[in-house]
């Protein structure tokens, strides 16, 4: 392989592997995409075999360094709660007064047992991870090049699902959808849930802030104006499938990232913000905030019938919470929450629907990792935030994209206040691209001899032109 055509195959690896994982992760249910989830996972682990003998001679840039500690804790968590343990310590844990009179009601006291109350479904929940790992090792390692190319993979990825989605709409309740276990009657797109898909839409669209801000910087009339409408028709393409989908919560959220990606394209077009802009925005943050925890952009709370159903997200909170007292701090084990859940419900209202996560993602982390899962959200949420920071504040060339980075971070946070998007292997891979996206390109670095921490200063203009 000549080194043109391995300059070629590296920027193409991180757009090649996104779109494996919408192709392949749309699901975040064993029973809807085992098979498809278990090639993208051997896949995953071949490209993070590859990322660390590529990079095996670079040191890791300061900026990602706390992501990897967290993610260092976060297994090292998980395989303390796989340890088997003697009963007279297991026992000890917050909530395992159940499974100890279970154990003793069959005759079976005294068993020797690990922290996690579903040792399989942790291990099996534990290799969900390898698919965003490997897309953040990916992007980390990427150029400018590779990461322009990135951002064309994801909005051709979101127009593509749109157009899939308005065909399903036209061709039935059950046609040319991906997996048995959908939503029948509404567009999903490459995925299993409505939401999820909406998810993707949405985090394509500051993106299209980033083309914008591109082509603001452009001297030729001609090129700013074919850029900028190139933008602000895909945002709009993009604003119909979420129309088309008919997503409480997607409006919620469009309010927000459309906001967030016009600033985008202001910041490039007219410098820093002002107070009063930022102000705005973390108005509408907030309001979005108010939203989510009073009730109306929970879509099946939207009336009072619904709102006392044991899949409402009213319902499946509060039977949460009660679990999570219960089990604070230890929390039950990563995976562990349809097992849990099923031992907390009203035995009067249970049917045929399995509430297979608590449509906040906040909570099943408390209930799952109980004070170490907190610890680690407000780890990730600290770098990010310190991240964001700093992109939105620089003024060197390639900041853009860090800044659509922080959106994307910021719509899937959101979004996990009523929902679990990112335990869909897709929107996983996409959240960690976008973290990756708000590190400094490493490969730029490089070659002026500069390191990431040095990208710190706004006046530096170490990257390539974005």
């Amino acid at each position: 392989m000549t080194r043109r055509l391995r300059e070629h195959f590296k920027n193409a690896l991180p757009t090649a592997f996104l779109l494996l994982a919408v192709l392949l992760g749309g699901a975040s249910g064993a029973r809807a995409g085992s098979i498809a989830n278990g090639v993208l996972q051997a896949l995953s682990m071949v490209a993070i075999l590859y990322c660390l003998w590529a990079g095996r001679k670079a040191p890791l840039p300061l900026d990602a360094r706390p992501l990897v500690w967290l993610l260092l804790l976060f297994f090292a968590f998980i395989l303390l709660s796989l340890i088997p343990l003697p009963a007279d310590i297991w026992q000890q844990f917050p909530g395992r007064e159940r499974a100890a009179a279970g154990l003793a009601l069959i005759g079976m006291p005294g068993q020797t047992l690990p922290h996690s109350l579903s040792p399989q479904s942790t291990l099996a929940s534990s290799t969900w991870l390898l698919p965003p790992i490997a897309a953040f090792l990916l992007v980390l390692e990427a150029g400018s090049k590779a990461r322009k190319l990135l951002v064309v993979g994801i909005v051709a990825a979101a127009i593509v699902s749109v157009a899939l989605g308005v065909a399903q709409l036209v061709s039935g309740p059950h046609a040319l959808r991906p997996y048995v276990i959908t939503n029948p009657g509404r567009p999903v797109g490459f995925f299993a849930n409505a939401n999820h898909f909406g998810t993707l839409i949405l985090c394509a669209l500051p993106f299209c802030g980033y083309v914008a801000a591109r082509a603001v910087r452009r001297a030729s009339k001609a090129k700013k104006a074919s850029g900028t409408a190139l933008a602000v028709s895909t945002g709009l393409f993009l604003i119909i499938g979420i129309v088309v989908l008919r997503s409480v919560a997607g409006y919620g959220l469009l309010l927000v990232t459309l906001a967030a990606s016009f600033l985008i394209y202001r910041r490039a077009a007219v410098g820093a913000l002002s107070p009063a802009w930022m102000a705005g925005v973390g108005a509408l943050f907030l309001g979005f905030l108010a939203l989510a925890s009073t009730g109306p952009l929970q879509e099946q709370a939207i009336t009072g019938k619904l709102s006392d159903q044991r899949t409402s997200r009213k319902v499946m909170a509060a039977t949460t919470m009660e679990a999570i007292k219960d089990t604070f701090p230890a929390g039950t084990g990563l995976g562990s929450f349809p097992h849990v859940y099923r031992t907390y419900e009203d035995q009067n209202q249970i049917g045929t629907e399995l509430v297979n996560h608590a449509h906040n993602d906040y909570l099943e982390v408390a209930l799952e990792l109980g004070l170490a899962g907190v610890v680690l959200i407000f780890g990730f949420i600290i770098w990010w935030g310190r991240q964001t920071v700093r992109a939105w504040r620089a003024s060197f060339e390639g900041a853009d994209l860090g800044r659509a980075g922080s959106v994307v971070v910021l719509v899937v946070l959101l979004h996990s206040f009523v929902d679990y998007p990112i335990r869909t292997s897709a929107i996983a891979a996409l959240f960690a691209i976008a973290c990756a996206l708000m590190i400094p390109a490493v490969q730029s670095a490089r070659r002026t001899g500069k390191t990431s921490s040095e990208a710190k200063a706004p006046d530096l203009r170490h990257l390539e032109a974005d």
